[in-house]
């Protein structure tokens, strides 16, 4: 009985504190007022289960204001044949491109730079690499 008890007082704490929800504000503009330079960063990294990216702006203004704000990101669960990590972390790679163009083609606005961050020296090198001396997957 106890147990019904202290379960019961759970949930009405829960649901008294749903009242707080009215109260939360998120600020909708992502750019910062009177920006001078726009900025996309994508990042993306992998792991045996998934990979994925995510696709941050900074804008900075005249005065040195800095605003950064996540504006998407998107998650891929790993295929279930196994494989390896460095091409888990090419998909996510991948991943970000297309990502990216999505966004830059949404957002409507002058961006200044692009740029994509992976940890993966892996990937950076095949990046950098003729598609003709690489294997089929990474070519691709």
């Amino acid at each position: 009985m106890n147990f019904l008890l202290k379960k019961e007082k759970e949930w009405r704490r829960f649901i008294d504190s749903l009242e707080a929800v009215n109260n939360i504000s998120i600020d909708r503009c992502i750019v910062i007022h009177r920006a001078e330079s726009i900025e996309l960063h994508a990042f993306s990294d992998a792991s045996e289960k998934a990979y994925g990216s995510s696709i941050y702006l900074k804008s900075i203004s005249a005065l040195g204001e800095v605003k950064v704000c996540l504006v998407t990101s998107k998650s891929r669960v790993s295929p279930l044949k196994q494989i390896s990590i460095p091409r888990l972390e090419l998909c996510g790679a991948v991943l970000a491109t297309k990502l990216m163009q999505k966004v830059k083609e949404a957002l409507n606005l002058q961006i200044t730079a692009v740029h994509f961050w992976s940890d993966s020296t892996i990937v950076i090198s095949w990046i950098h690499r003729e598609s003709r001396e690489l294997k089929t997957f990474a070519a691709n």
